[in-house]
């Protein structure tokens, strides 16, 4: 649907509601083991380098074994 398509709301406040699926199904335990590894250890690298940079110095590498473990759910593109 293009923007100019767009329905108008009903009211000014939650006037439209937008329903989407996504990910791997309802509930947080329905996520794959290793994708939910990937980013607890993503997340405990970004904890452990907090506040030893400026906001704009903050590194940006992946962890040891990240990619490995994230390898057999990403989309290949052409």
């Amino acid at each position: 649907m293009w923007l100019r398509d767009a329905p108008e709301p009903g009211q000014a406040i939650n006037g439209i509601e937008i329903d989407v699926t996504v990910g791997f199904g309802e509930a947080g335990a329905d996520v794959p083991g290793p994708l939910i590894r990937a980013m607890l250890i993503h997340v405990a690298q970004m904890y452990a380098v907090r506040g030893t940079f400026s906001l704009d110095q903050q590194p940006a590498g992946v962890p040891d074994g990240y990619e490995r473990l994230i390898a057999g759910y990403r989309m290949r593109r052409l």
